[in-house]
This record gives structure tokens, sequence and C-alpha cells, in this order.
């Protein structure tokens, strides 16, 4: 009886992915190019490292839209997802907006290119440990075959570099450049800057928002698959696991396009207008 539930949900799972991964596809395709296509096109933003970072990380995210199941595999093996840039962009956006000259000064485009190019060189060589004890041992994902890599990647890579660090940095650089924005309007500076300001803290706003919410399902659910005991019932468990996986991964893999946002709406206008 549990082999046939069992096996009816990996039909399901088989099948969520197909009709859930198109989706996000055709989604994150149009959501990205719109993305890559506006920062390059407008000169104002093409000083900015708020819009580089934002253009590097739809380059990742349009890579692996456009390869699908086989990229989404490498991203789970070497770590070059975009969550990296994206919080470097969140940090840039609080220096940009800060009141201090000073603090603004460290918002460069030179920075954000070494910056971005340390972060892609230290996830990859982070990761190859991770790649060599990698295995297919699940219907839906990998597992590591190096028990203590396995404790390490339990007990600290998952709950706190994957989940507690880069929510507590997200939720925190948020606050305070949505702050700083607040307190835009006081400071001497033109109306394009400013409004440039407004739109690109907007957009990482809910965009972190995003990030956070379709973070902690997956890191959660991450944590109890790999600390979970085995027991009698092991293939239906692992079918539901499989269930809950898939479902966890597809909505992690969520990228909420800025076209619903007034920002990017306007952001099409002002490329008719420079």
């Amino acid at each position: 009886m549990s082999s046939t539930t069992a096996q009816a949900i990996l039909n399901v799972v088989h099948h969520y992915i197909i009709y859930a991964f198109s989706i996000i596809f055709i989604a994150g395709l149009v959501g990205n190019i719109c993305n890559i296509v506006i920062f390059i096109s407008l000169k104002m933003f093409r000083k900015c490292p708020g819009a580089y970072y934002i253009i590097v990380e739809s380059i990742f995210d349009l890579s692996f839209s456009i390869v699908g199941s086989a990229l989404r595999a490498s991203e789970e093996i070497f770590n070059l997802d975009s969550d990296r840039i994206r919080l470097l962009w969140l940090i840039d956006q609080y220096f940009s907006t800060n009141c201090n000259p000073l603090m603004r000064q460290l918002s460069t485009i030179k920075l954000a290119k070494y910056l971005t190019a340390m972060a892609i060189l230290t996830s990859f060589f982070y990761m190859i440990p991770f790649t060599m004890f990698y295995d297919i041992k699940v219907t839906f994902g990998c597992l590591l075959t190096n028990i203590n890599l396995v404790r390490y990647y339990s007990f600290f890579h998952l709950p706190i570099l994957q989940g507690i660090l880069p929510i507590l940095l997200a939720s925190t650089f948020s606050i305070m450049a949505y702050r700083n924005v607040r307190r835009i309007r006081r400071q001497q500076m033109s109306n394009t800057r400013r409004r440039l300001d407004q739109q690109l803290t907007a957009m990482i706003l809910a965009r972190m928002i995003l990030f956070v919410v379709c973070l902690l399902p997956y890191t959660a659910l991450c944590f109890y698959v790999f600390n979970m005991q085995s027991h009698n019932n092991q293939t239906l468990r692992s079918a539901i696991e499989a269930l809950i996986l898939a479902l966890a991964v597809a909505i992690s893999y969520l990228n909420i396009s800025v076209c619903h946002s007034t920002s990017y709406r306007d952001s099409f206008d002002l490329i008719h207008v420079y």
C-alpha cells in the first residue's frame, strides 16, 4: 500500500516539476531580459553600482532559466546562485543613499565589480568539497555522502550561512536603506538622483521581502532532510519529501518581475525620455 502511495506521489512530483518550472522559465526569461535591457539602456543607471548588481543578478537568473533543470542542479552543486549578488546590491543601496558623504563614496562601480568577482570566486571555491561528495540518492535532488560534511552542512551551512545570516543581512540593510530614502528629501541633490534612489530602493525592498519569504521554506526543508533519521517507511517518506522539496524549490525560484511595480513602469517611461 505504501509503495503504491509513494509511486502516486512521485507521479505528482513529476508532472508538477514539468508545469511549474515551465511557468517559472517563461516568467524568469521575460522578467530578467526586461531588467537587463532597462538598466543597460538608461544612461542614468550606467554609473550606478546598485544597477550593476541587478544586471549581474539578472544575467545569472537568465542563465538558470534558459538552461533549466541542468543548471538548476549546477546551482545546487556549485552554489553559484544570485543570492550573494542580491545581498551585495542591497548593502550597496544602503551606502549610496546614506546622508554621510563618506559613506556614499563607498558605492562605486569599480568596487561593485571587485565585490561581484570576489563573491563568485569565493562561492565556487567554497563549494568544491561539496561537489566531490554530492551523489544522486533521491528521486528529486542530491545528497552528501561524507558524514563529516553532512554534519557541517546540517548544523552550520544550512542554518547559518544559508538561513540566519542572509536573512539578517537582508532585513537589516533593507530597513536602513529605507530609512535613508525617507531622509532623501532633506538632502541637496537633483530630482533625477533622488528619483533614481527612490526607485532602486523600492525595487530592492520588494525583492528582499520575496527573497526572505522564498528562502525560509527551502532552507527549513533541507535542514529537515539532512537531520531526519530514517525509519521503516522509507519509501513513502522519501516520496513525501520529494513532493515537498519540489514545492519548496519552485517557491525558491520564484522571481517576481519588477514589471508589477510602479518603479519598473516608471523606468519604461524613462527609456523614452533619456
